[in-house]
């Protein structure tokens, strides 16, 4: 599974077997899908990973060698990896695979080390590799779907750094959220902090260096006041906006969806009917004095 600079450097997989396809890049980690047709690494070149890595297979089978140490994977389990070690992939059965990367930055390494509270070796990663559950897989799913669809980084980041977490707490408990008056005030900030910027296109490291905090713990925290993503406040502060957009101008929805930063006018759909329970159309044909209706 080489990345790309390591592809082009030494060529040790050929363009035609295998494909990497970047899909999110933030200041934690990037997100990739990487296919394969089944080619196996040639020779006796080893491949180079610098990055600490971890590699979902969504479909097929092939052994990874780590410094000497195999394992199998495949979509029952996850595996971890630590950076600037060499490795061979080699596929036992045909049909090649298809997987999802996450490539962690020194920045989301020392973010998941600070949870965990990683004792000895100094490594983020307890083990090789990890079973995953339904709710780790499915966290995994809705990251690479969002970056995939352009969503915002806050969409992206919060499932994605939730399953990132999950790798991590095999062999330490993560530092239990304590909702201090500091934690209140960083909640409090994030909150503003949306309201004022809901059309930018915010990522969760970006508000925690304003707020003040880590990126993971200030979604700890917010979800535990709040009982609500970051990312979700973002869309329903969106949301509020384009309600108001509707009921006060004749713009078309495409235009209101547009205005209030989504993709889409589908996005926008989508998301307005979870929220108000009918589709923007019918909330537009409702008079002002019963706007409570929509919002209930």
């Amino acid at each position: 599974m080489p990345d790309q600079s390591t592809r082009r450097s030494r060529g040790a997989l050929p363009e035609s077997c295998s494909r990497l396809e970047p899909l999110f890049c933030g200041a934690l980690f990037a997100i990739d899908d990487w296919s394969c047709n089944g080619q196996d690494t040639s020779g006796t070149a080893d491949e180079w990973a610098r990055e600490d890595r971890v590699v979902v297979a969504r479909r097929g089978l092939f052994e990874l060698t780590v410094d000497g140490a195999t394992q199998v994977v495949d979509p029952l389990s996850a595996a971890l990896w630590h950076g600037r070690s060499h490795y061979r992939v080699r596929h036992p059965v045909g049909g090649g695979d298809e997987c999802t990367l996450f490539r962690l930055t020194e920045a989301g390494c020392r973010e998941l080390r600070a949870v965990h509270r990683h004792t000895g070796s100094g490594r983020v990663f307890p083990r090789r590799s990890r079973v995953l559950g339904g709710s780790e897989y499915l966290s995994h799913r809705v990251a690479l779907d969002r970056a995939r669809n352009g969503s915002d980084p806050l969409g992206v980041e919060e499932p994605a750094l939730a399953f990132l977490l999950a790798m991590v707490s095999g062999e330490a408990a993560p530092t239990a959220v304590s909702i201090t008056t500091s934690a209140r005030a960083m909640v409090d900030a994030t909150h503003q902090l949306i309201s004022q910027h809901y059309l930018r296109r915010l990522s969760l490291a970006g508000i925690a260096a304003v707020v003040g905090g880590s990126p993971s713990h200030l979604s700890r925290c917010f979800h535990a006041v709040m009982g609500t993503t970051v990312h979700q406040a973002l869309i329903r502060r969106r949301l509020a906006a384009g309600l108001e957009q509707l009921l006060d101008t004749p713009d078309r929805v495409a235009m209101v969806a547009l205005s209030v930063g989504f993709a889409s006018h589908s996005h926008f759909c989508d998301a307005f009917r979870a929220e108000y329970g009918c589709p923007p159309s019918q909330a537009r044909r409702l008079v002002s004095g019963r706007v409570h209706q929509v919002r209930g």
